[in-house]
């Protein structure tokens, strides 16, 4: 990731943009690697590239420029040509740091998770306006954290102001909100690791994993299977 970190931050911010464009409409590496590919040779070539996304991305000031810059650093092999894999790892390179991705968070997505938040202080408080840190550490169990009781204490602490060791539904949602955004982060980001293995294991960059790529996959992420229960896997799911 070396190279990409000599992105200007705010061409980094901007070429963010693709990558969230991507995810709202469910646009594959796949599709967009082909809506750049104007010619259909399977390649993007420099001149698509550029001009490619200074149609996506009129609004900003993102020159072409820029863009020819991007190009080269992300430029793997140094042909002059983007395949799959390398446009991949160009999407990889600009991923934004969490709490960059929290801050883009939209108001829409936080309400929903402060709802989830009030629903489970309702569900924890029993009826006593309250929660301690017993049904906190119940709470953070549930959203997979088996932190200790002291440790949950000393979350009580943080956010209980007149430290009797109860919180209250304001206190509980000052000391859940984060905590849920960072997690809401954090499966966003698995998700983005997964899809670097897949384009790390798609060696002949055909947006498929064959049998040996799937298992090599597999692997790297450190799962123990063999590589006949792999082929059994893909007899199951492989309808075509």
């Amino acid at each position: 990731m070396g190279k990409f970190s000599k992105i200007n931050p705010q061409i980094k911010s901007k070429l963010q943009q693709i990558s969230d464009y991507m995810i709202r409409n469910n646009i594959t590496l796949e599709s967009m690697h082909k809506q750049l590919d104007v010619n259909g040779d399977g390649s993007v070539d420099k001149l698509e590239f550029v001009t490619g996304l200074s149609t996506i991305m009129t609004s900003s000031l993102l020159t072409k420029q820029d863009l020819g810059t991007i190009f080269d650093m992300i430029d793997i092999n140094g042909d002059n040509y983007l395949s799959v894999n390398e446009f991949g790892y160009f999407l990889q390179g600009v991923k934004l740091k969490k709490e960059e991705k929290k801050a883009k968070l939209d108001q829409g997505t936080i309400m929903e998770v402060t709802r989830e938040i009030d629903t489970l202080f309702a569900f924890l408080e029993n009826g006593l306006g309250y929660v301690t840190a017993n049904e906190l550490h119940r709470s953070m169990m549930a959203i997979g954290q088996n932190i200790p009781i002291e440790k949950a204490k000393d979350m009580i602490l943080s956010v209980d102001f007149d430290k009797d060791g109860k919180i209250s539904r304001q206190e509980f949602s000052t000391l859940m909100l984060p905590i849920l955004l960072d997690e809401l982060v954090a499966a966003d980001d698995q998700l983005e690791d997964m899809r670097a293995k897949f384009i790390e294991a798609d060696t002949d960059y055909s947006g498929f994993l064959s049998v040996d790529e799937f298992y090599v996959c597999l692997l790297n992420m450190g799962a123990d299977v063999t590589r006949q229960e792999v082929v059994n896997m893909f007899s199951e799911f492989d309808v075509n």
